[in-house]
């Protein structure tokens, strides 16, 4: 995400991968207030602010609403993103970052970029170079604010939790302007690893845990979300579906906030239910619309089933296999083509070389299921990704993954 981008780009680092609002955002109006007055304090008591949950349950989404709300590029959005009662305004001094697969130096090099800090050398921005420049040009009035998405999917995210994030909401203004000299804003999963970013914001009441919005809530929320994604759709769009729509919705909120099948898998509610709604809206156009009775035993109920709707689609089977059949610490994406045409079975209608797919193809497939993925970066410096079977696959899933048949 490069700040002039004019288009989201979800593999870049700058704030254009926020430049298209989430679609059909609903909900979290609680959580939007909360963090718009946070953004709007310009000498709030805590320096940072930790968004958590598990995969799908809306972190980027709301990160992207706040963003997309502030950011001085991103003014054009108003009209899209108005819905909501409370935002932050807009202008404030603010970095927008999707740490998705990024370095320490590409995320410092876009905040420097977006910030409008002087050039830095040939070499470009370290973290102790930024640091030092946003205390030297924000002395005074509002302290920036750096939003920070998906540390949980970055080369190298140690280093941007200890070398940048750490290190800037301990940074401190002296005098008059006496308080934070930045602030902070993350959305990560709450692994182990982040204990230290984890344990400062939590020591002062700073962490936003999604997972733990009440069921009721999160219900509500589900059912307006879905049944926007079902009008979008031609069977579902006219009045006469209007019941069916509605029934459709709610029992897919129902379904997935049910406390036996949060019990049972880590897939957030939000999540399957996009995916899900995508599933139903997908089918051939022709299609009648489903029949609300059929809806409850058609939802997933476990990562598995979530990850056998992706599967289904040409090469993401093998090229998953791939990685699951993969040594520590993954495989770079170069390789995963070849691996993953051994892994495919050969068509019966096949002829003369078995051809396995190419690299853009491998990675617009990674893109695609990103939030099954690790990245790291290898001692060579190569970018590499391996499956979170531990973390996220599970009710069958890594089964799933080698079902090539």
């Amino acid at each position: 995400m490069r700040a002039t981008d004019p288009v989201w780009s979800r593999r870049a680092p700058g704030p254009c991968h926020f430049a298209r609002p989430p679609a059909y955002f609903t909900g979290r109006e609680e959580e939007l207030a909360e963090h718009a007055a946070w953004m709007d304090d310009e000498r709030p008591a805590a320096a940072l602010r930790v968004v958590t949950g598990q995969p799908g349950v809306g972190k980027s989404a709301l990160l992207g609403m706040l963003v997309c709300a502030s950011h001085h590029d991103l003014a054009p959005l108003d009209p899209m993103i108005r819905g909501a009662r409370r935002l932050p305004r807009r202008g404030l001094p603010l970095a927008g970052v999707h740490a998705r697969g990024q370095t320490l130096r590409q995320v410092t090099g876009s905040i420097a970029k977006q910030l409008r800090l002087a050039r830095a050398d040939a070499h470009g921005w370290t973290a102790a170079a930024l640091i030092a420049a946003i205390r030297d040009a924000f002395a005074t009035g509002p302290p920036p604010i750096v939003v920070l998405d998906a540390l949980d999917e970055a080369a190298a995210p140690d280093d941007l939790m200890r070398l940048l994030l750490l290190e800037l909401a301990r940074l401190e203004r002296g005098g008059p302007s006496a308080g934070p000299a930045c602030r902070v804003l993350v959305g990560t999963r709450a692994w182990e690893e982040f204990t230290p970013l984890l344990d400062a914001a939590a020591s002062a009441g700073q962490i936003c845990d999604l997972d733990a919005v009440p069921a009721r809530q999160v219900r509500q929320d589900i059912t307006q979300y879905v049944e926007l994604r079902l009008r979008a759709c031609a069977s579902y769009r006219h009045e006469e579906a209007a019941g069916v729509r509605h029934a459709i919705s709610e029992a897919i909120a129902k379904a997935l906030t049910d406390p036996q099948r949060n019990a049972a898998t880590s897939g957030g509610a939000f999540l399957v239910a996009g995916l899900f709604a995508h599933y139903l809206t997908s089918r051939d156009r022709a299609a009648p619309a489903v029949e609300p009775a059929r809806i409850r035993s058609m939802i997933p109920a476990t990562l598995g089933e979530i990850l056998e709707l992706d599967l289904a689609q040409s090469w993401r089977r093998p090229v998953l296999a791939a990685l699951a059949s993969a040594k520590e610490p993954g495989l770079p994406a170069r390789l995963l083509g070849s691996v993953a045409t051994e892994l495919r079975p050969r068509p019966p209608e096949a002829t003369g070389g078995w051809e396995p797919p190419g690299a853009w193809h491998v990675e617009s497939i990674l893109d695609a299921v990103g939030f099954y993925l690790r990245r790291s970066v290898g001692q060579d410096g190569v970018g590499r990704r391996a499956v979170m079977a531990a973390v996220h696959l599970r009710g069958g899933a890594v089964g799933a993954l080698h079902r090539l048949g």
